[in-house]
């Protein structure tokens, strides 16, 4: 299972990571985590007892676009680097351009391998196509 989402649902799924140790991933776009949270010391103190064993902060990845003007990348940039120094696995993607909203790139080239490395671990990190690529659809309606 893993838990998401945009700008203030990124940080609540960033506090969900801090308490629920069974999600296999979490990911947060245009989001932060306030200086004094208590989320980083769960990220400080979350480590396996065992290979076998999940860790109980799941695989982070976070996107930023670099032209937000309502939560600012400075504020992404330093949640992602104190998560970072506490969880090495931690991903932060700042993409220029972009302002405070969620692209298909983001998804397309950075959720969904991410997703697929830590929830069938698989790795497609070389490449992702768009949905419904190869079956004669265009991804953009049900069939």
């Amino acid at each position: 299972v893993a838990v998401g989402g945009f700008s203030m649902g990124g940080g609540m799924a960033l506090q969900v990571a801090a308490r629920l140790p069974a999600l296999g991933a979490t990911f947060a776009f245009s989001s932060y985590l306030a200086d004094d949270s208590r989320a980083y010391d769960a990220a400080a103190f979350s480590t396996a007892a065992d290979d076998d064993e999940r860790s109980a902060w799941p695989p982070t990845l976070m996107c930023h676009g670099q032209a937000d003007d309502f939560i600012l990348p400075a504020w992404g940039e330093a949640t992602a680097a104190k998560l970072k120094a506490r969880r090495p696995d931690m991903e932060f993607h700042l993409q220029a351009g972009v302002g405070h909203q969620i692209i298909r790139p983001q998804v397309v080239d950075k959720l969904l391998p991410f997703l697929r490395r830590h929830l069938l671990d698989e790795d497609h990190s070389q490449s992702c196509p768009p949905p419904g690529a190869g079956n004669g659809t265009t991804g953009n309606a049900p069939e």
